[in-house]
């Protein structure tokens, strides 16, 4: 300990005259696994609770939630500014910085964000390979591909519960090849059965393993059966489209079980199409392009209860503009874009057959 203060008083002293420098690497001192307690960033936000957190000698740090917290992954960059204050960067880029001090047999990290201490933590097998887990999987370089990022969640998901499923899921804006780019979503539902609840996983950035983490309770549309990991990937439902002559963009995918009657559960990956109302399945078992209305629903119909449901909304606004029954003596924008069956996000009126094309402001 009168070695660590040494250090320490050492490194106000260099602080104070002005040649302070982030350091390269990260002194024995904090290198090391801990218990740590408190407020703390993390790629999902702030999190309070009991976390396991190593911190490597090169400023890797893994970080998995103690039982009894909730669930919380993170991997990223712990770097020390003079020895005396620390810069924390997360996965996804969020950070925080503040200073370091002694605090019994340990540390305490005081933040932008709260504090939290650093105490050591005593021998736990299971944990530590948790730890080796989360730093593995977010070491990877990120690939593009659907399954990729599927087994990679798979791995993260079985520390949250042992029994944890996948249920589905869901992928937007991927390129013209059925991969990835910075600006796709992709979210991968677990489900577990001991604990009814449900746990989402989305990746941030497709450059990085780096996971938002949503854990809630069950919804009624959870299947009563897990996907099988890996699956087959989108990348083959997408060659298989064109294979077939069409070149229309493919926006979106869910894949999921689907009741066919008389035959059971069927795995099928769901694709609307841009510019058009065709749907693509891929059958998840034999691998099969096939036209999925039955399980998805006829888009014709589809569109016909929409056109109907807007001109309802339609009338019902044109009453309140011209006074006829009680209301707002103007239609908010949100109502203009309900009305005519657009969708309402962040204040913009996108159109409902292209969500990337705005009808106003």
């Amino acid at each position: 300990m009168r070695l660590i203060w040494r250090i320490l008083l050492g490194s106000v002293a260099l602080a104070i005259g002005g040649s302070a420098a982030v350091a390269s690497q990260v002194d024995p001192a904090l290198a090391g696994t801990w218990r740590a307690t408190g407020k703390l960033m993390t790629s999902s936000m702030v999190k309070s609770g009991e976390f396991r957190l190593r911190i490597g000698r090169d400023g890797r740090y893994s970080l998995v939630s103690a039982p009894g917290s909730e669930f919380v992954i993170d991997g990223g960059r712990f770097e020390q500014l003079g020895r005396v204050g620390y810069h924390l960067r997360t996965a996804t880029g969020t950070e925080d910085r503040g200073s370091v001090a002694l605090a019994g047999g340990g540390f305490r990290l005081s933040g932008t964000f709260g504090s939290f201490e650093l105490q050591p933590a005593s021998a736990n097998a299971a944990q530590d390979a948790a730890l080796d887990r989360v730093a593995t999987v977010f070491a990877m370089q990120g690939l593009r591909s659907v399954g990729a990022w599927t087994s990679r969640a798979m791995q993260l998901a079985l520390l949250w519960r042992g029994d944890a499923q996948l249920v589905s899921i869901s992928a937007l804006d991927f390129d013209e090849q059925g991969l990835l780019t910075p600006r796709s979503s992709l979210n991968l539902r677990f489900y577990s059965r001991a604990a009814d609840r449900l746990l989402v996983l989305a990746p941030v950035r497709t450059d990085l393993a780096a996971f938002a983490v949503f854990e809630t309770t069950r919804d009624r549309r959870t299947p009563t059966r897990g996907i099988p990991v890996p699956i087959r990937d989108l990348q083959e439902l997408v060659h298989a489209v064109r294979a077939q002559g069409n070149r229309a963009r493919l926006v979106n995918a869910r894949l999921q079980f689907f009741d066919e009657s008389g035959r059971g559960a069927q795995l099928l990956w769901l694709t609307d199409v841009s510019g058009s109302m065709q749907r693509w399945c891929l059958t998840g078992t034999r691998g099969e392009l096939v036209d999925c209305r039955r399980w998805a629903g006829d888009p014709e119909a589809d569109y016909e209860a929409l056109a109907k449901r807007a001109a309802a909304g339609w009338r019902v606004l044109q009453d309140r503009w011209s006074g006829a029954s009680a209301g707002p003596a103007e239609p908010s924008a949100m109502d203009r874009c309900l009305s005519i069956g657009a969708t309402w996000r962040y204040n913009t009126c996108y159109s409902f057959w292209r969500p990337d094309e705005t009808i106003y402001p």
